[in-house]
């Protein structure tokens, strides 16, 4: 691993992001209420958060991507900081050049994180091991069937879903790894139009980007269906697959390649909360049923709420979260006034309990989104500090900050 870069820890003015609407409470710590922005001196640096975990001693691990050159072509590379519990850098790491593209999620085992990257030149698919008491990043598997990743997932066995492209067949890869990472099966879906300069671009981040992501369904304790949001057919669709073989089940196709699912999480049954888009315009559907068996539209079958003040970016976050002593389904959103909307609503009948905007200066989005074991809300997010050099900042919100 390279010696880390010597940086600067910017510790952002909360005005810069103030909590809009919310008073502030003098009994909150600065361990439950913090705005972080990592300041770099070289300023032609650009940083694209991917995202982040929260350790056991309430410290906080961030993955993100680091472009250290002004060549649009070239692919990001990575960058691995560990902070204290109130949000001060304490290490990094910038990984070699030859390691490119880390996708989302890191994971946890024993006291190690896990993530997935791409070897730049072969284009597979590398693992690797963080240690944060050794501040150590290392190489711990490749996977040469494995090219292009794009987003993974964990199920409650334990097993990993892989997303990836294969430039030769010209088809999506869904890869079922074991808990000891071992490839169980591997499923193509064919994608009958070339889409390799969209997969480019969205990896070295020089065009669209498109919300690729895997999950699961449970039954129980047990994982019934997956689903996967990426290219299929002629389509950016939602495919469900069955978890034993990698067989598809049933799919939403979207509008071409500008039309979609944009987020999306199981609540109960066959109802999920999820975003969609269609060119520049987002729709919420925060309580809605999903026939996962059959093949449907997005434009057609899904309509939603148009939420005209988000902005034509596809980085929207969802995750479930307990608040007020409720089961809360939270959507963070970029708007176009330079905010992080957070979006709170039942997760029973899907009612808006609360809207608040993060953010009122410089051009702000959400990376990832957690909720810590003591309630809080922490956002990783991507800033133009001073209004024009990408870096990383982490917010964080008490529980209490959040009453309806």
């Amino acid at each position: 691993m390279c010696n880390p870069m010597k940086k600067l820890l910017y510790i952002s003015a909360l005005i810069l992001l103030a909590f809009n609407a919310c008073k502030n409470d003098d009994t909150i710590s600065p361990e439950n209420h913090f705005t972080r922005t990592y300041y770099d001196s070289a300023l032609h640096n650009n940083y694209f958060p991917v995202d982040f975990a929260i350790l056991d001693d309430k410290s906080y691990l961030v993955l993100s991507l680091l472009k250290k050159d002004t060549v649009q072509s070239s692919i990001p590379g990575i960058y691995v900081m560990q902070t204290d519990k109130s949000g001060k850098s304490k290490w990094h790491i910038i990984l070699e050049k030859e390691f490119v593209n880390a996708v989302p999620q890191l994971f946890k085992s024993g006291s190690e994180y896990y993530f997935f990257a791409m070897h730049a030149t072969s284009l597979e698919t590398v693992l690797f091991k963080i240690n944060p008491s050794s501040k150590s990043v290392t190489e711990v598997k490749r996977f040469s069937k494995i090219t292009y990743p794009l987003s993974c997932s964990r199920d409650s066995a334990n097993n990993y879903i892989l997303l990836g492209f294969n430039s030769t067949s010209r088809s999506s890869t869904v890869t079922k790894l074991s808990s000891g990472f071992d490839i169980s099966w591997q499923k193509e879906y064919p994608i009958i139009e070339d889409v390799v300069e969209k997969i480019v671009y969205h990896i070295t981040k020089t065009g669209k980007h498109y919300p690729f992501f895997t999950g699961t369904i449970h039954s129980g304790s047990s994982p019934s269906l997956y689903y996967v949001n990426g290219f299929s057919n002629y389509t950016f669709s939602l495919m469900f697959i069955n978890p034993q073989d990698g067989n598809l089940k049933g799919q939403i196709n979207g509008f071409r390649y500008d039309g979609g699912v944009s987020s999306l999480i199981p609540l109960d049954a066959n109802n999920f909360a999820f975003t969609r888009f269609y060119y520049t315009e987002q729709y919420f559907l925060s309580h809605n049923t999903i026939s996962t068996n059959t093949i449907s539209s997005i434009s057609e079958d899904y309509k939603g709420i148009w939420m005209p003040e988000i902005q034509n970016s596809l980085n929207i976050q969802v995750i479930p979260v307990r608040l007020n002593n409720q089961d809360i389904i939270l959507f963070a959103a970029p708007t176009k006034s330079n905010t992080v909307g957070l979006y709170f609503y039942d997760k029973t009948e899907g009612k808006n309990k609360l809207t608040r905007f993060i953010g009122d200066r410089y051009p702000i989005e959400p990376a990832a989104i957690k909720q810590g074991s003591d309630g809080s809300i922490v956002i990783l997010c991507r800033i133009y500090e001073s209004g024009k050099y990408p870096r990383i900042s982490l917010i964080k919100f008490a529980a209490s900050e959040f009453k309806w």
